[in-house]
């Protein structure tokens, strides 16, 4: 099961510091260490200031998701966290 986390917009990004596209705010960053976990962006290397918002990590199953997710949730700096949908069929 995957976890995606979308993070507002960072303001040093919006003012052009474009060596911090893609690094997460320090409040998410502490949520990461409190939980145990590593995000990792969903759109590495890129320097898009919208694709490098998006972070997704996996966990075991439903119940360690949910809690990941509420944790993050709290996070000021978070614009999104919820459950990736499974896969359908093409």
């Amino acid at each position: 099961m995957y976890v995606v986390v979308l993070v507002r917009e960072l303001p040093s990004v919006a003012q052009g510091l474009r060596s911090l596209v893609g690094q997460l705010p320090a409040d998410v960053h502490e949520a990461e260490l409190r939980l145990g976990i590593n995000l990792r962006p969903m759109h590495p290397g890129v320097n898009d200031p919208v694709l490098s918002r998006y972070f997704y990590i996996e966990t075991p199953d439903q119940t360690a998701a949910e809690r990941v997710i509420a944790q993050l949730q709290q996070c000021k700096s978070v614009e999104a966290a919820y459950l990736k949908p499974p896969e359908g069929p093409p």
